[in-house]
């Protein structure tokens, strides 16, 4: 039930081109949740080229 859970998550309809124009402009984002770590992997599928190694 989990993994089909974990399957569906996307992101918004244009997440991903605005994180990448928030990004060359050299402003920092942060991403902070409660949910589970499982949660965590889909996520940084999703946003991997965009994330930079932790300050």
């Amino acid at each position: 039930m989990l993994n089909e859970e974990l399957a569906t998550i996307a992101p918004y309809s244009g997440m991903l081109g605005t994180l990448r124009r928030v990004g060359e402009e050299s402003v920092m984002i942060a991403v902070a949740s409660n949910l589970a770590l499982p949660y965590a992997t889909p996520l940084t599928a999703l946003l991997g080229i965009l994330m930079s190694p932790s300050m």
